[in-house]
């Protein structure tokens, strides 16, 4: 993931730019990020409401399907 020059909260952990968020998305949720990749995205996160909105649906969504494929193979 690149990284833009603007900083969160923290100095030391550069923001990912908007970009490079939906394009690890799913590598996000699903808790496949490095360290310091989830360092970087939660960084993102912090200062952009975009892409929290973005995140929170995406989750939503995955847990909906996993509440419905679990039904789905008990029934």
């Amino acid at each position: 993931m690149s990284h833009t020059n603007d900083q969160s909260s923290n100095p030391t952990t550069p923001r990912i730019a908007c970009n490079d968020l939906k394009a690890a998305l799913s590598a996000y949720i699903d808790g496949e990020l490095t360290r310091d990749e989830r360092l970087r995205a939660d960084a993102h996160l912090i200062g952009c409401g975009s892409c929290r909105n973005l995140v929170e649906r995406a989750e939503n969504l995955d847990q909906t399907l996993r509440e419905k494929f679990e039904r789905d193979t008990t029934a």
